[in-house]
């Protein structure tokens, strides 16, 4: 490998990956959709969580009984 230094060149995207104007309009709202959602995720968060009260909270062990239905 050490002779193939610089053979590959990064892939370019634009000129490797054709794509037409409706995949472009898809492709843009499923980045939108992607943005929007973790914002909303981030709306379902306890305000006062800290690491340190996660950090408090007691973890399952095998010594637990396990769970049924």
């Amino acid at each position: 490998m050490s002779g193939s230094k610089g053979k590959y060149k990064l892939l370019d995207l634009e000129r490797d990956l054709p794509t037409t104007p409706e995949d472009n309009e898809v492709l843009w709202a499923l980045a939108k959709a992607a943005k929007d959602a973790l914002v909303d995720m981030d709306r379902l968060l306890d305000p006062f969580w800290t690491l340190q009260k996660a950090a408090a909270k007691p973890l399952f062990t095998d010594e637990d009984e396990p769970f049924e239905l």
